[in-house]
């Protein structure tokens, strides 16, 4: 298969307050995502999700640095013109945020929401877009679409609004979906329930996704494959159900570790110390400050991503620590 997403050697300096130059937030990220798959990414708050998000949509915050690539089916997003950049953003990708109120005008109707798009860019006559917008309305569960079009933001619950999202991002029959942080908000319920409505409906249409979350058992629910991140840098890749049961990077470890037990009452487990930025790692191991497995070449020397079949792993001693690995993840 061919690779819709590829970042290759990513690196993303910010301005920041207080610094005379600009600091990494992203720092050589390197992930592929094939046409029709979809990826979670998962990691800590901070630790570059939603920045890389913004780096495959190329829109990154004023005084922004970037080196490496992004590509999109073989092209270099940063080549794009105005127009292939504006068709891009609007035809080829569709995105899900995790705020449905925050990006959906309280002014206007729910079905003015879902057709302005795809009107401006003359993908659809209006009548027509309203009629999509009614049938993907009924296939994420919202019945009566006539009468929802015709509704305010302040008159749908949460769990219907991302669901609107949903629909606002399918509208343009996109070829990729980003999702970013899009249960966060919602109650457990709501959340198996829209989930399921965007897995069936991404296999159904053969969208790739990467899937953006703190969440690694719902990345493992509903994805092919799993990319852990910590401090800007991808620590681990490989297939969702070989990571979920069997990680290999101390860090995925301590994710796993750090879950409440459903079948037993114990204390819950934390990771060590405080999650950093990419600025703050230095020239080791971005987690080795917080590493129970870390010795003195980890903090001088940052390890290279080793390929082990479909796996890929960021830690020197992954080989040699994988018995130990396995036991604290399942503690």
């Amino acid at each position: 298969m061919t690779n819709a997403i590829e970042i290759e050697n990513l690196r993303i300096d910010l301005p920041r307050s207080g610094f005379r130059k600009r600091v990494p937030v992203i720092n050589d990220l390197n992930l592929c995502i094939e046409e029709g798959e979809a990826v979670g990414l998962v990691g800590e708050s901070g630790s570059g999700k939603s920045m890389t998000t913004r780096a495959i949509m190329h829109l990154l915050p004023d005084g922004a640095q970037r080196s490496g690539s992004v590509r999109y089916r073989g092209q270099e997003i940063a080549d794009f013109d105005r127009r292939t950049l504006a068709l891009y953003r609007s035809r080829d990708l569709g995105v899900i945020f995790q705020d449905p109120r925050a990006h959906i005008n309280p002014l206007w109707t729910i079905g003015d929401f879902l057709v302005e798009a795809v009107v401006a860019n003359r993908q659809m006559l209006r009548a027509e877009a309203t009629d999509r917008a009614i049938a993907l309305l009924a296939q994420v569960g919202i019945s009566n679409g006539s009468q929802r079009i015709q509704q305010y933001p302040h008159q749908l619950s949460g769990g219907l609004l991302q669901r609107v999202m949903i629909v606002s991002a399918l509208m343009p029959s996109p070829a990729f979906i980003l999702a970013d942080e899009i249960s966060t908000a919602l109650d457990v319920t709501v959340q198996s329930e829209v989930m399921a409505i965007l897995s069936e409906l991404r296999q159904s249409n053969r969208l790739g996704m990467l899937f953006i979350t703190h969440d690694l058992d719902l990345a493992a629910a509903v994805t092919d494959r799993l990319a852990i991140m910590y401090a800007g840098s991808i620590v681990e890749v490989g297939p969702s159900h070989e990571i979920s049961t069997a990680p290999k990077h101390p860090y995925t470890a301590a994710l796993m570790a750090s879950r409440p037990s459903l079948t037993e009452v114990r204390r819950l487990q934390t990771v060590p110390g405080r999650p950093i930025s990419a600025f703050e790692a230095g020239n080791g191991c971005v987690f080795a400050s917080r590493c129970s497995f870390a010795a003195a070449r980890c903090s001088v020397e940052r390890p290279l991503a080793r390929q082990e079949k479909d796996r890929s792993v960021a830690c020197h001693f992954a080989a040699d620590l994988a018995p130990a690995i396995s036991v604290a993840a399942s503690q």
